[in-house]
């Protein structure tokens, strides 16, 4: 199936103007608002929900396939870069055009160059009605 996928991710990228690779593990619900510009390197790892949002870099900061692992629930604002053999944990929003290049904790917001942990939120531990 390598073949049928690398051709399947090269017309998916002539189309959308992301390049994703057909080694990348990404979750359920994975959403990509405006592709064009967006890359995520082989054997990256992104977790179910996460959104990202345009000429997002998920990759390699070395090479030799040092890319990060994405827990769930994650959000990258528009041109943020997370790059090396980092762990991102769950619930964690970069701000635009950030730069990550070390680890980030549950329930972190991120932002600057490099970037740097701004807010870490409290898990909610029942879920909130909004009406």
């Amino acid at each position: 199936m390598t073949p049928i996928a690398v051709v399947i991710s090269y017309i998916s990228s002539v189309l959308t103007g992301a390049q994703i690779s057909a080694r990348a593990t990404i979750g359920k619900g994975f959403v990509i608002y405006h592709p064009h510009g967006t890359v995520i390197g082989a054997t990256a790892v992104i977790g179910e929900n996460c959104v990202l949002v345009h000429g997002n870099l998920i990759g390699q900061r070395y090479g030799g396939g040092d890319r990060p692992t994405i827990g769930d629930n994650f959000f990258a604002g528009s041109g943020a870069k997370i790059l090396g053999a980092i762990q991102i944990g769950h619930n964690v929003r970069v701000g635009a055009n950030s730069v990550v290049l070390s680890p980030l904790p549950d329930n972190a917001t991120a932002a600057g160059i490099p970037a740097t942990i701004v807010k870490i939120r409290q898990p909610l531990s029942e879920p909130r009605l909004i009406r």
